[in-house]
């Protein structure tokens, strides 16, 4: 899944090496439409697969010429098909093209021989990399539990770690923070490019679940990672049980919040969460490609707003707008970034006013 999430997110008309340097700080551009390039190896494959059944309840039936499988939520039974049906069905050649496919994300530096699949490391057996371009960790660092932003925002958790405080004394005062070197930050493990994320998504706290859950028929991963009747509640209580403090301190460093927040109810308490009434000025902006659009705020929210707005970038991956202009961008990004560029200069002539009228 993760490099599925990474390709779709970086999916830019244009080449660029943004979403390979933000996750591993490695000089590797992707090529221009790189979830394209990774379709364009499997889709090609699937020429003779049939799938009949229930996709959205997880319970169906996959058919390659005399290879079959039934499936149901988690489990799956073949047909009994032996090794020449798997050669003469066309399967081993989807498994090649998932391969290849994968290859534009795990390969993006073109200097892999071999992948490891288990670590997501490339040739080099003594190094990991959580993105998978390049190995860029030491072993020791390797054996921390590390957080990948692209599974849900929050580092993984340490073992559980009892909160020491409720939630309204954990998010100022002394009381924000844990004991690591008595407030003195004593790092044990190297700084990387993408700990500063990991420290904002603990300190807000900025529970994003975009991947927390998967195969439940709402996307093309299998099997689901949950159970068949799961509930939110349980996808959001498990996603952090025990917040950032114990992963933070086990690192030597200070400051993040005592009490888990898995709901993020700090966070909607201080910004407001949905009610946006009282909210000026802002230009929610998503791309459809992208998908953090998920966690953006939906036009029919701010539609009664005059100075906010919610437009989606059809065909534009994370933060296209916010990119320089490229020749190869498409019309719909240009209209947002005019709409951004009037918004603004309402906005400043609304304070202008506002400031005339008080002088």
């Amino acid at each position: 899944q993760s490099p599925m999430f990474t390709l779709a997110e970086g999916d830019y008309p244009f080449s660029t090496n943004y979403i390979t340097f933000a996750l591993s700080g490695i000089d590797a551009p992707l090529p221009p439409w790189p979830f394209s390039k990774l379709c364009a190896s499997v889709v090609p494959a699937t020429e003779n697969l049939v799938l009949e059944g229930e996709e959205h309840d997880v319970r169906f039936n996959v058919q390659m010429q005399s290879v079959g499988v039934s499936v149901d939520w988690d489990r799956s039974v073949g047909n009994g098909y032996s090794m020449q049906d798997l050669r003469e069905s066309g399967v081993l050649q989807l498994v090649n093209g998932v391969k290849e496919g994968v290859q534009v994300w795990y390969n993006a530096t073109g200097q892999q021989t071999c992948v490891d699949w288990a670590t997501g490391a490339g040739d080099d057996p003594s190094s990991s990399d959580p993105a998978g371009l390049l190995a860029v960790h030491s072993p020791a660092h390797a054996e921390q539990p590390r957080p990948w932003r692209v599974s849900s925002g929050l580092p993984r958790p340490p073992p559980p770690m009892p909160a020491t405080s409720p939630l309204a004394s954990s998010h100022g005062g002394d009381q924000h923070g844990g004991s690591a070197g008595g407030g003195v930050c004593q790092p044990t493990e190297p700084w990387d490019g993408l700990m500063g994320w990991y420290g904002l998504v603990c300190n807000d706290p900025l529970n994003l679940l975009n991947t927390q859950v998967q195969g439940t028929g709402r996307d093309f991963f299998w099997p689901p990672n949950v159970e068949r009747n799961f509930s939110l509640a349980q996808a959001v209580e498990e996603s952090w049980p025990n917040g950032c403090k114990s992963y933070w301190e086990s690192m030597g460093y200070f400051g993040v919040p005592d009490t888990p927040d898995p709901w993020a109810k700090w966070l909607q308490a201080y910004y407001g969460g949905q009610h946006l009434e009282y909210a000026s000025n802002i230009v929610f902006s998503n791309g459809d490609l992208d998908p953090w659009t998920g966690a953006g705020v939906p036009a029919e929210l701010v539609e009664r707003q005059r100075s906010l707005s919610s437009p989606v970038i059809a065909a534009g991956a994370h933060h296209l707008d916010l990119f320089f202009p490229d020749p190869d961008d498409p019309p719909s990004v240009r209209e947002v970034r005019e709409l951004e560029e009037n918004a603004i200069r309402e906005w400043i002539k609304d304070w202008s006013g506002d400031l005339q009228s008080k002088v």
